[in-house]
């Protein structure tokens, strides 16, 4: 007996002379104030695996700089959007909590865009000060993070009170 993993076909990109772009993590530091709290990855793209990190917030010592090509158009994205926070919790110190591992809020959305040729994209998400649900944002990128516009907004529910109510752990 054999037993195996079909992932189906893999996404292929490569420039084009009237590619659409998105971009990954800024490179050094990602801030949080300016590119969200949340990291973002593209799954897959019109049901290609891609696996694409469009965003991740923190440091990236050695850079990123890479760049996903789209033909122009509507294109189906499956994202995983995740924030991780520290869980702390009281492991036998005397009642003292500490850090005991990662608390993950997230989902994984199916979203719709429109790509304009040549123009270039980036995904930014924030989870909500009650956790409920992330702001997850397509911007479009093309004369710079300065002169940046809104090309589209959804609202997620981040699967807190799920998560929340499996693990009860304290949270600084």
């Amino acid at each position: 007996m054999t037993a195996g993993c079909v992932t189906g076909p893999r996404y292929q990109y490569q420039a084009q002379s009237n590619s659409a772009q998105i971009e990954g993590p800024v490179n050094t530091f990602q801030d949080l104030s300016k590119y969200g709290t949340c990291g973002v990855n593209i799954s897959k793209i019109d049901g290609l695996v891609a696996g694409f990190e469009a965003s991740a917030p923190g440091f990236h010592l050695f850079g990123n700089g890479k760049l996903l090509y789209l033909a122009p158009g509507k294109h189906d994205l499956l994202l995983a959007v995740y924030q991780m926070d520290t869980e702390y919790g009281d492991v036998g110190r005397g009642g003292s909590t500490v850090p005991v591992g990662d608390f993950t809020y997230g989902n994984h959305p199916l979203v719709t865009g429109q790509f304009v040729a040549n123009h270039i994209y980036r995904f930014t998400a924030n989870l909500s000060s009650s956790h409920n649900v992330i702001d997850l944002t397509l911007w479009d990128e093309t004369s710079g993070v300065g002169g940046r516009s809104l090309v589209n907004k959804w609202t997620i529910d981040s699967n807190a009170g799920y998560s929340e109510s499996a693990a009860p752990i304290h949270k600084r």
